[in-house]
């Protein structure tokens, strides 16, 4: 539906669905934003209706002359719709899952990314800046361009030019030679809703807007500012770290983040500018800081973030006038870091780092930073998303360019990432019980800590203990299945006694896994790697996987140990594998010990095994069957 805006209400934590506009005000030209605003006041004021919608990072100067920007396109620089009361929206679990493997192209090559680093530094040098927060832009094609238009020429140096059709308002295109239809993989049915849902669902301030030209994809974890009761309130994000793989990695991770002094001279610096900004319209005295350096955990990253707050009883038109654009994603001071900005950056940054929020009629408004936001544009094609980072003297070119990568993660995030269960399997028998029930109830508190899962490990011991007065005297398998919400489901089956061959027939994978994938290290329901090597090979009851860097990990189905005949030898989880509970168990009575054991090696062990807490061990014999 056309002109429908969904947004995340931080406060209720629920998603509000906005439809069937009753007005749409809209401009490109920079003259008409402010009274665009100051008109939307008064009919929210006149009729009660509530605003939803976006501005723009070109629409900057409209609220102060001195905030230079590149020049805008067709893109809007403010979109409002006025809306009767919004309905709470719920997202379809069934829904259409599209795994959007695209090809992305830069706006720059890293090359010319080095470059702007140096013009950055040399504008710092100076005193011209103090930190610049430089961004770029990715694109992916999702279906051919259209048929008719101006044939234009594009060349942004990444490669040759290459001819593409495309409207003839369409200003800014990329290269996009390796996106070409013919080498998309077949995957340009990918929408603009499909993308929300992989990334926005989890997002503190997540927003999906569809309008005539344009839907926008946010999974912004950043609060511009929000107004409630006259309370002013933003929550500025600057400083980075990528995930761990494991809640020990984590840790370390997080930690290092924290005490890092570059991310708080960032930090703080985007703090000061933002406390000066809303003095602009906060009553005197009120301004406060009452959080500094918060981490927060976000599905592929750690944010630093602080809190300013302070009490105003100005309008949206006035708050935007002087707190637009948020300053985390401008610099200091803003207006000439602007201007910086605006010579180095090779595109317009349209919703990129602008702000999609709404205003109720009794004046309370949430705003985000359009951060972790995609743009499809419909007219060509295009997906575009940007990403960036804060830029100081102390700053590392590498390591700004890999925190620009880093954020691009969450393009290939999937509703499956997103909707698993925690999944614990385990042994009953009539002689021994439950086996390493501890164990497992520990490796399950591991996995919730990691995702953020609600559990209560006494409740489930005390729902599988009564399961068990059940069992009659079959030895049992039994899986446990843990929602994020704490819901759990146990399911058991007997175990049946049959004979097993001497050796497990298996096979090793055609093609490595990629050891930095989380889940690879928490047992959960989203077993597509699994799954995906044991459909390649039917004749084999098992598949040993191996990763980028030719080192085993695991089976689909279990862990692996190998005896050269002397010691017996299983590869340490850094590799990308499960800690099984029965490893564990080997481990700790020096049954077994760690070491990196590469595919090559296999062939020369004199025995293969398979290891979990059901079966225990299993002799295999490596198939040599080729796909």
């Amino acid at each position: 539906m056309t002109n429908n805006i969904i947004l995340r209400d931080y406060d209720t934590q629920q998603w509000l669905e906005f439809g069937s506009p009753k007005q749409v005000l809209t401009t490109t030209k920079l003259s008409e934003v402010l009274p665009i605003l100051r008109q939307l006041e008064s009919l929210i004021a006149e009729h009660q209706y509530y605003a939803a919608g976006f501005i723009s990072y070109e629409a900057s100067a409209a609220f102060d002359d001195a905030l230079k920007t590149k020049d805008g396109d067709d893109f809007p620089l403010i979109w409002f719709g006025l809306y009767e009361k919004p309905t709470v929206f719920n997202f379809n679990k069934n829904a259409y899952r599209s795994e959007l493997d695209l090809n992305w192209s830069s706006s720059i090559s890293k090359e010319n990314y080095v470059d702007a680093l140096k013009k950055v530094r040399h504008y710092i040098k100076i005193g011209d800046t103090y930190q610049v927060n430089f961004t770029m832009r990715q694109y992916a094609m999702v279906r051919p361009p259209a048929p008719k238009g101006e044939r234009l020429t594009v060349n942004d140096k990444l490669s040759k030019s290459t001819e593409y059709i495309f409207p003839k308002k369409q200003k800014y295109i990329p290269n996009l030679e390796s996106n070409s239809p013919s080498r998309a993989g077949g995957k340009q049915a990918a929408n603009a809703f499909s993308l929300f849902q992989n990334i926005g669902q989890s997002a503190p301030f997540g927003a999906y807007i569809d309008i005539e030209n344009f839907s926008i994809c946010s999974a912004s974890p950043e609060l511009f500012f929000k107004v409630k009761n006259n309370k002013i309130t933003s929550s500025p994000m600057k400083g980075t770290a990528s995930r761990g793989r494991t809640n020990r990695e984590d840790e370390f991770l997080k930690k290092h983040l924290y005490h890092s002094q570059k991310d708080r001279s960032e930090n703080v610096m985007i703090v000061d500018m933002i406390r000066n900004d809303l003095s602009k319209i906060a009553e005197i005295g009120t301004v406060k800081t009452p959080k500094l350096f918060d981490i927060e955990k976000y599905p592929t990253v750690w944010q630093m973030t602080s809190r300013v707050e302070g009490k105003t009883t100005a309008s949206v038109s006035e708050i935007m006038t002087a707190l637009f654009p948020c300053a985390s994603i401008t610099g200091a001071p803003k207006a000439s870091t602007m201007r910086i900005i605006s010579a180095l950056e090779t595109t317009p940054r349209r919703i990129y780092t602008g702000t999609i929020g709404f205003i109720e009629p009794n004046g309370n408004m949430q705003f985000n930073v359009a951060i972790r936001t995609a743009l499809f544009d419909k007219k060509n094609g295009l997906i575009e998303y940007g990403t960036g980072g804060g830029i100081t003297i102390k700053s590392e070119t590498e390591k700004e360019y890999e925190e620009c990568i880093l954020k691009t993660k969450i393009l290939k995030q999937s509703i499956d990432s997103q909707s698993f269960k925690l999944l614990e399997t385990l042994l009953w028998s009539p002689e021994d019980s439950w086996f390493l029930l501890d164990k497992h109830l520990e490796r399950l508190a591991d996995a919730a800590a990691y995702f953020d899962y609600e559990i209560d490990l006494a409740n489930i011991e005390k729902a599988l203990l009564k399961r068990a007065s059940h069992f009659d005297k079959t030895a049992q398998k039994v899986r446990l299945l843990v929602e994020k919400n704490g819901v759990f489901v146990i399911e058991n089956y007997a175990l049946e006694n049959k004979q097993l061959p001497e050796r497990k027939p298996v096979q090793i994978a055609a093609a490595p896994v990629d050891s930095s994938n989380v889940f690879l290290f928490h047992k959960t329901t989203n077993r597509g790697i699994y799954t995906q090597n044991l459909q390649q090979f039917p004749n084999a009851k098992d598949v040993i996987l191996w990763n980028e860097r030719g080192e085993v990990t695991e089976s689909c189905y279990g862990n692996v140990v190998v005896f050269d005949g002397i010691n017996y030898w299983t590869p340490p989880v850094k590799c990308g594998l499960l800690n099984g509970v029965f490893r564990q168990h080997l481990l700790e009575k020096e049954a077994i010990q760690e070491r990196v054991i590469l595919k090559k090696e296999l062939e020369k062990m004199e025995t293969v095994f398979l290891i979990n807490s059901v079966r225990k061990w299993e002799r295999v014999e490596i198939l040599t069957e080729e796909i």
